[in-house]
């Protein structure tokens, strides 16, 4: 049941996209040196439409589909690592390894990520 109420949590925030770092459309940008955050919306899917599908099952409750997706093709990441944004949409955004030179990557909601530290 907390597991199930976590992952319902979970899902409403990336639906929601609350956080005041990505509010407006300009706040992220292609090409954009991200960090991500210590946040439970760190899950990552291969495509838009399969991280939609994922907070989808997340707000139905269904726990077998969304363990059913992990971890391929979606996964989770670490908080604390930096990332380039390759694209931007309304809700989330494509990412890739901010060292990594590859045009495809993966599809996160904004919520995970937050302004790069000054300090790295």
């Amino acid at each position: 049941m907390r597991t199930s109420l976590r992952f319902t949590v979970a899902a409403i925030g990336l639906a929601s996209c609350s956080v005041a770092f990505a509010k407006s459309p300009e706040a992220l940008k292609p090409e954009q040196i991200v960090e991500s955050s210590t946040s439970p919306y760190n899950i990552a899917c291969i495509s838009p439409s399969t991280l939609e599908q994922y907070i989808a099952h997340a707000v139905a409750g269904e726990r077998t589909k969304l363990l059913a997706m992990m971890p391929v093709p979606c996964t989770n990441f670490p908080a604390g690592q930096r990332y380039k944004i390759l694209s931007v949409r309304r809700t989330m955004i494509e990412i890739i390894q901010a060292s990594s030179s590859s045009s495809s990557g993966m599809w996160v909601a904004i919520e995970a990520f937050q302004p790069p530290s000054p300090n790295r």
